[in-house]
């Protein structure tokens, strides 16, 4: 991708550190955590919290809102488009919310529903750093009540 994508990924995080950043994946172990979801739903308890994210394959960028997050994944305000199904693409979540903006790096793929499209994506890796970001984010919401 060229300085046009880059620039409209973020000025301040461009595609090229998502290479420099290493992966570890997902530690389902982290969830204990978290209090067990009483209807055994979900692994992981989801929050309400409108974050930028950007999608980011070989051939496109996606920009678009969270409307929910947990540990395991995010639901998303918009249908992501077709060019990202059935892979793992690379996942930037902005949190501006916060006096220093804060980076989540994950790699994950869309969660099917049933649809040609969906808003549901399943996080695959993360980086070391993301880990312990996404963490105290939501112990603060839980926190938070």
């Amino acid at each position: 991708m060229g300085k046009k994508a880059d620039a409209f990924w973020d000025p301040d995080f461009t595609i090229g550190r998502l290479q420099e950043e290493p992966y570890i994946p997902i530690n389902l172990e982290k969830l204990k955590i978290w209090p067990a979801d009483p209807l055994h739903r979900r692994q992981a308890p989801r929050y309400h919290l409108r974050l930028e994210i950007y999608l980011s394959n070989d051939q496109q960028i996606f920009h678009t809102r969270t409307e929910n997050i947990s540990f395991t994944g995010v639901l998303l305000k918009e249908l992501v488009p077709e060019g990202f199904s059935k892979r793992v693409f690379d996942i930037v979540i902005k949190d501006t919310s916060q006096k220093d903006v804060v980076y989540f790096v994950f790699r994950g793929k869309i969660v099917p529903d049933g649809k040609f499209r969906s808003r549901r994506i399943q996080f695959e890796s993360m980086s070391l750093e993301t880990e312990s970001k996404l963490i105290d984010l939501l112990e603060n919401l839980t926190a938070a009540g």
